[in-house]
C-alpha cells in the first residue's frame, strides 16, 4: 500500500487532483460570497451590483451573470479533472459517471446559491429572479460547452 506522499505528491494524478480540488474549492467560496455581497460605492468590484433598494426590473445587472456562470461552469471543469484524477489513482478509467456527478452538483450549486439574500438587507438579494435563471440556464450551456470540449480533446488511440 503507497504511503500518502506516495499517491498524491509524487504521483502525477495525484498532484493532479490536489490542484484541481484546491482551485475547485476557491471557485466554490468565491461563487458562494457573491451574493452574499454588500458592497460599498467605493469597492473595486461595486461596477457589478446595483443598490438593492431599487426595484427589481432596476436591478439587472449583466456583468454579475457573467461572473457567476464562469465561476460556476470552471468549477464544474476542475471537478471533473479532481473526480476524473480520483478513478485513475484508484486504477480504473474515468468515465461519464465522473462528467455526470460533477455536472449535478454544479447545477445544484447553480440552481440555489444566486438565491442567497443579503445578509442585514431584510430578504433581498443581488440576484434578480431573471438573473437567477439566467445563471442556472447559461451555467447549464457552460456544462455542454466544457463537456463537448473535454469529448472532443480526449486521446484517441491509434489503430494498428
Amino acid at each position: 500500500m503507497p504511503s500518502l506522499v506516495e499517491q498524491y505528491i509524487e504521483n502525477p494524478s495525484g498532484r493532479t487532483a490536489i490542484f484541481s480540488f484546491l482551485i475547485a474549492a476557491f471557485l466554490f467560496l468565491i461563487s458562494w460570497f457573491i451574493p452574499l455581497a454588500n458592497p460599498s460605492e467605493d469597492s473595486w468590484y461595486g461596477f457589478l451590483y446595483r443598490d438593492l433598494t431599487l426595484p427589481v426590473e432596476d436591478r439587472f445587472s449583466t456583468g454579475l451573470v457573467v461572473v457567476e456562470t464562469l465561476l460556476f461552469t470552471f468549477f464544474f471543469f476542475f471537478m471533473v479533472i479532481f473526480l476524473g484524477s480520483l478513478a485513475d489513482l484508484r486504477n480504473t478509467l474515468p468515465s461519464y459517471f465522473e462528467m455526470f456527478t460533477a455536472a449535478i452538483v454544479t447545477i445544484a450549486l447553480a440552481l440555489f446559491i444566486p438565491q442567497i439574500e443579503v445578509t442585514g438587507a431584510q430578504g433581498a438579494s443581488n440576484f434578480t429572479p431573471g438573473m437567477q435563471s439566467g445563471v442556472f440556464w447559461f451555467t447549464l450551456f457552460g456544462i455542454i460547452l466544457m463537456v463537448l470540449y473535454i469529448y472532443f480533446t480526449r486521446p484517441t488511440e491509434e489503430e494498428n
